[in-house]
């Protein structure tokens, strides 16, 4: 893709023990079963990036947060696909 400063993972989660800014997924297992998996990857000022579907769900999906977690929905819009999508942005505060 021509992504600068950028490494694409493409093995089970389970193999890696470094933290990282940014880890995206889609299609990877059940929202409450990812989270406890990948947020352990996540460096302390980095993010998680889910690429969801629809909005009900995404609402829904939001009650497995842990506390001290800040999410955001950012509706989007994907060439050639009338169905609805979003990308579900979580990071952690210190609130």
């Amino acid at each position: 893709m021509g992504l600068v400063n950028s490494t694409v993972v493409n093995e089970p989660v389970e193999r890696h023990s470094a933290k990282y800014d940014l880890v995206c997924c889609r299609a990877f297992m059940s929202f409450d079963e990812a989270l406890p998996l990948l947020l352990p990857r996540v460096a302390e000022k980095g993010a998680l990036l889910f690429y969801k579907g629809k909005r009900t769900v995404v609402d829904d999906e939001l009650s497995y947060l842990p506390p001290k977690m800040a999410s955001r929905i950012i509706k989007i819009s994907v060439p050639f696909l009338n169905d609805e999508r979003h990308l579900l942005l979580l990071r952690q505060t210190n609130r």
